[in-house]
């Protein structure tokens, strides 16, 4: 699985890869590696590599307002910059207050509890 390197998210996917990868082998154990068994290591590794991809493919594209609302209220709101700054490494997160306009407008208020 590739993801363009727009996000800078190649080396973390790299190194999920691997350890998902590493995690399947070791689990499998000395029964023979067949098809089943790679689909199911790739699915393991597609659990993590779906936001990634999903974080990219939102990137190159202009802005909707809602996200140009979310990194304003980074600029003022520390929980929100943090957020935004450690999912970096994890994007799952962005799910729930990125990629849904809904939970997007309205995670900001939730942080400053307006």
């Amino acid at each position: 699985m590739a993801d363009d390197p727009i996000t800078g998210q190649g080396p973390n996917s790299a190194a999920k890869c691997a350890a998902a990868h590493l995690a399947s082998i070791v689990e499998h154990g000395d029964r023979e590696f067949d098809e089943a068994w790679m689909r199911a290591a790739f699915a393991r590794y597609r659990d993590t590599a779906r936001h990634v991809t999903e974080w990219t493919n939102a990137m190159p594209a202009p802005p909707p307002e809602r996200i140009l609302n979310l990194i304003a209220a980074a600029g003022r709101l520390p929980p929100v910059a943090a957020r935004f700054a450690t999912r970096l490494s994890d994007p799952s997160d962005f799910e729930d207050c990125f990629h849904d306009p809904e939970r997007t407008g309205a995670y900001p208020a939730s942080v400053s509890g307006a």
